[in-house]
């Protein structure tokens, strides 16, 4: 009988392992490693150069002219203003039997712009980068010209 009970208990047993399945699952572990492949430098320089350009330069110019009159007044006239035209108004004193005064001349003062383009020099100054590399370095460069 005990034999049998202990064929029992080996059945049983291996109905228990059969029942249960077991899982196996793999992981994977990635570790990164830095390799220097090259070296870039990177070195500037500034390059200057001369730069004529046509500058328009305006300037006021002044006409004088002298308008005689030669007429009596009682006070002297104000200056005034006739568009581009200043008026000053010269008057002198007279010995009459009474005094007056006489308005001799008027002066007419023109203004007129005059704009004349000169020449202007100057130094101008811009950066260019000049890159070295050592090894397979991969760089995109992009030059922007203006």
């Amino acid at each position: 009988m005990v034999s049998i009970n202990n064929s029992l208990e080996n059945n049983s047993a291996q109905e228990e392992l059969s029942s249960k399945i077991i899982l196996i699952e793999e992981r994977m572990k990635v570790d990164i490693h830095h390799i220097e492949t090259g070296k870039v430098s990177v070195h500037k320089k500034v390059i200057s150069e001369e730069v004529t350009q046509q500058v328009p330069l305006t300037n006021e110019q002044v006409e004088v002219k002298h308008v005689p009159f030669n007429m009596y007044v009682d006070t002297a006239p104000a200056i005034r203003y006739e568009a581009d035209t200043t008026i000053i108004s010269v008057v002198k004193e007279v010995l009459v039997i009474e005094k007056k005064l006489m308005l001799i001349e008027e002066i007419h003062l023109i203004k007129t712009a005059v704009t004349v383009d000169t020449p202007v020099t100057e130094t101008l100054r811009r950066e260019e980068a000049e890159v070295n590399r050592t090894g397979s370095t991969e760089i995109n460069t992009q030059s922007k010209q203006q």
